[in-house]
């Protein structure tokens, strides 16, 4: 099966930067810029166990 791909956004593909890479660099199609705040996620376990 072949599937046709078309970008429609202002930035190239996701592709992985060297061999062996395990993961791509994604980037939002959006107008206007957003800040995420940080946030904590609570493991019940103690910092850097």
């Amino acid at each position: 099966m072949q599937v046709k791909i078309v970008n429609k956004s202002a930035y190239p593909l996701p592709e992985y930067a060297t061999e062996g890479s395990a993961g791509m660099d994604l980037q939002a199609n959006i107008e206007t810029a957003n800040t995420l705040q940080p946030y904590v996620i609570l493991t019940g376990r103690p910092y850097g166990a």
